[in-house]
């Protein structure tokens, strides 16, 4: 994990335009209008002032030993290990939670819970830009982006994961047969078998009616 987290902060240093501070990466405005910018996108939520602040600091405070360049890498190494990247936290406001409490998620966990669940990734610029406007507090605001994202195959990947997950329609790739008993079975009509699945379950979400029903009785494959 940390070769790779090395690996995905170079590339990011090495991109001119997600790090805009290549000749002078150590200088605090630039910096901390980086650090801010990339923080966000990958903690999915802005950064406190005392980790900006931490992160900054880092690399203005080693750069006359390590090199400005090398202590921006390894600051930006740093933020793709940290818990806040590698997790979806569901803390609240108060962190940590009180023993025993009941946790009201933020603004931009409800956008990560709702993003994972649908598009099994992060939230849209639409969803963060909702959360940083704290209209997620709303259940309409939750299912009209809910409802946005589920428009299309491109945006709603996880809903065929649910649904292949809850039928179980992976196992039938598992199957192994009596060759005596079912000569015609190979491994390929298993696989097809899975694939067929997943095409009727696409065809019912974004071509038919989406409705369950039609999942569990449609006349068609």
């Amino acid at each position: 994990l940390r070769e790779l987290a090395g690996s995905l902060a170079a590339r990011v240093l090495a991109d001119g335009t997600l790090f805009p501070c290549g000749a002078s990466p150590e200088e605090p405005a630039c910096l901390g209008s980086f650090v801010e910018g990339l923080g966000a996108r990958l903690f999915r939520r802005p950064l406190s002032a005392n980790e900006r602040a931490a992160y900054v600091g880092y690399v203005t405070g080693h750069a006359s030993k390590l090199g400005a360049r090398r202590a921006a890498e390894l600051m930006v190494t740093a933020l793709f290990l940290s818990p806040s990247f590698l997790f979806r936290t569901e803390l609240g406001p108060d962190e940590p939670p009180r023993p025993g409490a009941v946790v009201a998620l933020t603004p931009f966990e409800h956008a990560s819970a709702l993003s994972y669940l649908v598009t099994e990734g992060p939230p849209d610029p639409e969803l963060m830009a909702a959360a940083a406007a704290g209209t997620l507090a709303s259940p309409g605001e939750r299912q009209a982006h809910a409802r946005r994202l589920l428009a299309s195959a491109a945006t709603s990947e996880g809903v065929l994961r649910f649904l292949v997950e809850h039928f179980g329609t992976s196992r039938a790739g598992r199957i192994v047969k009596d060759a005596a008993t079912y000569p015609a079975w190979r491994h390929e009509l298993a696989s097809a078998l899975v694939t067929e699945s997943e095409l009727f379950f696409e065809r019912v979400l974004w071509q038919e009616d989406a409705r369950f029903a039609t999942l569990l009785s449609g006349r068609f494959s």
